[in-house]
């Protein structure tokens, strides 16, 4: 089956729900680890809400029994635009100590180990979440860019330690994962434009420009529009 889409609306805790999913994602990728994590889920026989931080409630974290976080850093170590509030939230000094003590959690990080910074804001979530009693199921997983399959590499390793964990904690064995025989269905298509008749280009760059301004100012969720000039890798290689 497609997987399972994040929700794009905030939700009251679903009665019977056993696990949530909490994803900050600067550039998409976070959010599509989850929404494959929520489909093994449910797959598996685990009812399961997806969300990105800035949709969810966070006051409601500490009446949470289970959760994943996903966190991906931009910058230099920082927390990705969708994160902001619920990491603020977190770091206020009159939480209680105690006060996220009745959850489990595993967290995912997602960087890229030429920046000094590696991971900083899923290492900090992470140790967060501890200082404030929640229990972890787990060492944080720390995907690298770096690595040769990329995030998937060390993602695939710590999936395959997190299903046990989930199982022990909802105290029942889970369903075993269907194997895929097909390729999920496309979330985007894309059309590529060999040439556009003269004045074409120039009046769909108007037209976006128009619509952008009407909209307000740029950002994460309403990112500016512009034509790419030139794709060259920063990072460096191997």
């Amino acid at each position: 089956p497609p997987p399972t889409r994040c929700s794009s609306s905030p939700m009251a805790k679903a009665a019977g729900t056993e696990l949530l999913i909490l994803h900050g994602s600067q550039t998409g990728t976070a959010e599509a680890l989850s929404e494959s994590l929520a489909a093994t889920a449910s797959e598996r026989g685990v009812s399961v809400r997806c969300l990105s931080m800035d949709e969810y409630e966070v006051a409601e974290l500490p009446t949470e029994p289970l959760v994943v976080f996903f966190a991906s850093t931009t910058g230099e170590g920082e927390v990705p635009d969708p994160m902001r509030h619920f990491w603020r939230f977190l770091l206020r000094k009159d939480l209680p100590a105690a006060s996220l003590a009745a959850m489990s959690y595993a967290t995912f990080g997602l960087g890229d180990s030429s920046y000094p910074k590696f991971n900083y804001a899923a290492k900090r979530l992470h140790r967060r979440l501890a200082m404030l009693g929640a229990t972890p199921l787990g060492s944080c997983g720390l995907g690298d860019e770096q690595d040769g399959r990329g995030i998937e590499e060390a993602y695939a390793h710590w999936e395959e330690r997190l299903w046990p964990a989930l199982a022990h904690q909802l105290g029942r064995e889970l369903q075993p994962a269907r194997l895929a025989t097909a390729c999920p269905a496309p979330r985007y298509t894309v059309a590529q434009l060999v040439s556009a008749p003269r004045g074409l280009a120039s009046e769909a760059e108007g037209t976006a420009a128009e619509g952008a301004a009407a909209a307000g100012p740029p950002s994460a969720r309403r990112p500016w529009s512009a034509a790419v000039l030139r794709n060259e890798r920063l990072t460096r290689d191997g």
